[in-house]
């Protein structure tokens, strides 16, 4: 999707946001940004706005002038911004609908990776099962703040992470976690929502999916 304000992209799992360095000959999704923004172009993050982990799959908006990079990272930054993801995890959780609220931070002894700690930053996480099968739960997950490998974290801390988590897990064809809707205000007055379908290999563990996350 793209309009005078934003750009709207669904981002395949194995895909950088943007370039960690100057040096990288990777394809991203600010790449992608460059040819539709005027906002940081002398920066390896043209357009970004917010990112999604690499083997996340779903929804980034890039904002395309400087008026609409401030109106949409000011929704993220104070948790205007909607956001909804679906993911599978390898065991069930023992509710069916809950709030995680466990703070996070940074692990000492793996400085790349994160972990529940009471005295890391407040990380929200409302999460609902919307189907079982066999050892496998399909979740609707509704983070209502934004920290890095938060979902991850907090389905890992429930003894339930997502299906094909490297990190926190155990690695299978991919992670399990799809960014499937996001509703924010694009322009004064102007609130939009933008779904991106759940990936079809979702369908291997629950065929029913589609129906499953249709009144998310």
């Amino acid at each position: 999707y793209i309009d005078d304000n934003i750009v709207v992209v669904n981002k395949p799992a194995g895909v950088l946001t943007h370039s960690k360095g100057a040096l990288n000959d990777e394809f991203t999704v600010a790449d992608f940004f460059r040819r539709y923004t005027t906002v940081g172009l002398d920066t390896t993050r043209p357009g970004v706005v917010h990112r999604l982990d690499r083997d996340t799959s779903g929804i980034i908006v890039g904002a395309r002038t400087p008026e609409s990079f401030a109106i949409l990272k000011s929704q993220f930054a104070d948790r205007k911004a909607k956001k909804y993801y679906i993911a599978i995890t390898k065991g069930i959780p023992k509710q069916a609908k809950a709030k995680i609220d466990i703070p996070i931070g940074r692990n000492p002894t793996a400085p790349s990776t994160f972990r529940a700690d009471s005295k890391g930053k407040s990380a929200v996480t409302d999460y609902q099962v919307l189907d079982i099968k066999d050892k496998f739960a399909l979740v609707a997950l509704h983070p209502t703040t934004g920290r890095t490998h938060q979902l991850r974290v907090h389905l890992q801390y429930l003894n339930t992470p997502i299906l094909g988590d490297r990190v926190y897990g155990k690695s299978a064809d991919r992670l399990y976690l799809h960014a499937y809707k996001l509703e924010l205000t694009t322009a004064p007055e102007t609130r939009q929502t933008f779904v991106a379908p759940v990936p079809a290999s979702f369908e291997a563990y629950f065929p029913e999916v589609n129906n499953d996350v249709a009144n998310i």
